[in-house]
């Protein structure tokens, strides 16, 4: 952290922590670095502009058969998933 930061603490709904923390596992990345990288996101878009709108998300979370999120790579590769991402 810089000499700058601030710790916040915020409340999310369960199904955006299910998510966050299954895209936190995908990257290899902590769960409180993605947030944070998500955020500053968020916040630089709506100062450049100059305007906060509610994002639509769906924070339904679907898998494939195998219980493994379809946004990851099936186990083993798969050409066609590459390609279609």
């Amino acid at each position: 952290m810089d000499a700058l930061s601030q710790r916040l603490q915020i409340v999310l709904p369960d199904p955006v922590v299910t998510r966050l923390r299954q895209l936190a596992a995908g990257a290899g990345e902590p769960l409180a670095t993605l947030a944070a990288e998500l955020v500053r996101d968020a916040v630089a878009g709506a100062a450049k502009d100059g305007k906060h709108r509610r994002p639509t998300v769906s924070v339904a979370v679907s898998a494939e058969p195998s219980g493994r999120p379809r946004w990851l790579e099936p186990y083993g590769g798969d050409a066609g998933w590459r390609r279609d991402m």
